[in-house]
């Protein structure tokens, strides 16, 4: 990253759906609005480590941002889908080169993170390409092999953990790991290339598991260069050819090892303008296209598609509900403490939000019959049983039974 009071590392959350709860554990101090509900100007610091819980609506969005440092392996949990999209606001690749670019990608969520990854190099770029690779579980091994050169084995200790590595220019390279992880893709700037073309890109990599049959994509107009790369896993329906616009085409393929030696793939590169399809030629094959183009001073990269299938079936969450259905009290009382149990995973930290809703159902008065309450309710690791008190109030008339929810 460049190293500026002025230029962020950057990661945005966009809501999906109404009263979602996100917890944010960042990997570097960072400051947010306290409540993104309210536009008091009041923000909170949170320390790298530390955990803050938000509530964001349905399009509303948070940007977490934090200069000098990488926030790559924050964690962000929510209770109901989540956009996230990571990046820079003006990153040099390597940081002592020029020129400084804004880069983004959309994060997938750990579910639907693999183990198995075929790389592409970028075409024409001489100085090769720089990849990152993010373990979403403790002590993940990393089993890297490009061409065919011996495999290198690296772990990640904590989950959040990284890894970065540069390769070759005309390199294809396979990853293993033991544990799901993301990889993604950097193009570097234009100083650091030998023919100046090109500056910083980033992209998602999608693990096998994730390929799709067919992609449509477009070149940018703008680009003086544009390409795109297509992988293809080494299984019983690869016959040398796939489709380009509805035509059978048959390149010279790259072979991509895995670490083992064995073939896991194959690849192809080139340059194209337009608007292309290209599919597998066995409906039942699957594949992956990544495109990306570049200009003096300039550059993109995009996936042109995969899947979101959840594919990590070993992946528990934690699950947080009433320890019963339902709390009886007399107004006389004064309190009701109800019971939360955590269940599954605990080794975590976790946060819920407990709020008194308005329903139809409700016949208890706020303010007449009991004191409301909307608060966050922290589980630590370990955690499993917490309370929370609610006030109950004595308005002196006897009355049915009255509920809230």
């Amino acid at each position: 990253d460049v190293l500026s009071l002025t230029r962020f590392s950057q990661v945005l959350l966009v809501g999906c759906r109404n009263n979602t709860i996100v917890t944010i554990t960042p990997t570097r101090n960072i400051s947010i609005p306290e409540n993104p509900q309210l536009s008091d100007g009041i923000y909170l610091n949170i320390s790298a480590g530390d955990s803050h819980t938000v509530i964001l609506h349905e399009l509303q969005s948070l940007l977490i941002s934090t200069p000098y440092f990488d926030l790559s392996g924050t964690k962000i949990v929510s209770n109901h889908p989540l956009t996230v999209v990571g990046g820079h606001d003006c990153v040099q690749i390597p940081t002592e080169y020029d020129d400084c670019d804004p880069i983004s990608t959309q994060i997938p969520p750990t579910v639907n993170w693999g183990k198995s990854f075929l790389l592409p190099p970028l075409t024409s770029r001489t100085n090769g390409q720089r990849y990152k690779i993010i373990a979403s579980e403790n002590n993940t091994i990393a089993e890297i092999k490009c061409g065919t050169n011996l495999a290198e084995i690296t772990v990640l200790s904590n989950d959040g953990d990284i890894h970065q590595f540069d390769t070759n220019s005309d390199e294809y390279c396979t990853v293993l790991t033991s544990n799901p992880s993301y990889v993604a893709e950097y193009g570097f700037g234009h100083g650091y290339l030998s023919d100046g073309y090109g500056d910083p890109l980033l992209m998602t990599i999608p693990p096998l598991d994730q390929y799709i049959h067919s992609v449509t994509f477009s070149s940018f107009v703008t680009m003086l260069k544009n390409y795109y790369s297509i992988l293809v896993p080494n299984d019983q329906y690869f016959n040398q050819t796939y489709l380009y616009n509805g035509f059978p085409f048959t390149p010279t393929w790259t072979t991509i090892y895995y670490p083992n030696g064995s073939i896991a793939g194959y690849g192809y590169s080139t340059e194209f303008k337009g608007t292309v399809t290209i599919s597998h030629n066995n409906v039942n094959g699957q594949i992956a296209v990544i495109v990306y183009g570049f200009m003096p001073y300039g550059g993109y990269g995009y996936i042109a598609g995969m899947k979101l299938t959840p594919i990590n079936s070993d992946v528990h969450l934690s699950e947080i509900s009433f320890t019963k259905k339902e709390y009886y009290v007399g107004e006389g009382e004064g309190v009701v403490i109800v019971f939360l149990e955590r269940y599954f995973e605990v080794s975590s930290s976790v946060s819920i939000h407990l709020k008194i809703l308005l329903s139809q159902v409700a016949t208890a008065k706020e303010g007449a019959d009991y004191t409301s309450i909307s608060k966050i309710v922290n589980f630590q690791s370990g955690e499993t049983l917490k309370n929370v008190s609610i006030t109950i109030l004595d308005d002196s008339y006897v009355e049915e039974t009255e509920y809230f929810i």
